[in-house]
């Protein structure tokens, strides 16, 4: 049985006679949403979201989104950044979770250059930090964690001396992660506290 001490995720560990039957609560809604309630969207010209492990799913459907509408009604600019563990060593984009569906809703995206999927990839077997040339992955691959370079890099657009004033981003993983990176981008110079947003479930 797996171990965990976030609640939701012990009740759905439980043995089977302990939840067969029984009544729950589901609460919908919150403040994880497109567009932030406090922003005017039309201001937002910079969208990074940044995503770790299953806390990609919120940020799929916000993408899902956006790359369905016309291109003058979002952002400028959209950046993924996604850091995951890889089940092997041996790296099929099947096998990590979320994907292949992140690369067809970036690769279906109209302005593709100003839409881009980067990926971070740990237990790959290759140098940390090296680029991983792979057919079937983005063109953004890393055998590395996301850290701090990247995350200030994904606010310039990957261009260096952007400005952004315009810029919003959207962090979803794991705690220590989320905590992390969230004190990182309120800090970075430019940026204000309610520009960054985080999902936290536990």
């Amino acid at each position: 049985m797996q171990k965990s001490a976030n609640p939701p995720a012990r009740w759905f560990w439980r043995a089977e006679e302990d939840v067969l039957g029984k009544e729950i609560v589901v609460r919908v809604g919150g403040s994880f949403v497109w567009p932030p309630a406090h922003l005017d969207p039309s201001r937002i010209d910079r969208l990074v979201l940044v995503a770790g492990g299953v806390g990609c799913n919120p940020l799929i459907s916000i993408v899902s989104h956006l790359v369905s509408i016309h291109e003058s009604q979002r952002p400028k600019e959209i950046h993924f950044l996604y850091g995951t563990k890889t089940p092997t060593s041996d790296i099929d984009p099947q096998t990590i979770l979320f994907l292949t569906r992140l690369i067809d809703l970036v690769a279906g995206a109209a302005d593709p250059e100003n839409v881009t999927l980067s990926l971070y990839l740990t237990n790959t077997g290759y140098e940390d930090g090296e680029r991983i040339e792979h057919g079937k992955l983005p063109n953004r691959t890393f055998a590395k964690r996301i850290g701090k370079p990247d995350l200030l890099g994904a606010l310039d657009g990957w261009r260096q001396g952007s400005d952004r004033q315009g810029t919003v981003c959207y962090v979803c993983g794991p705690q220590k992660m989320t905590d992390e990176f969230v004190d990182v981008l309120k800090a970075a110079d430019g940026m204000e506290e309610g520009r960054v947003l985080c999902e936290k479930w536990w």
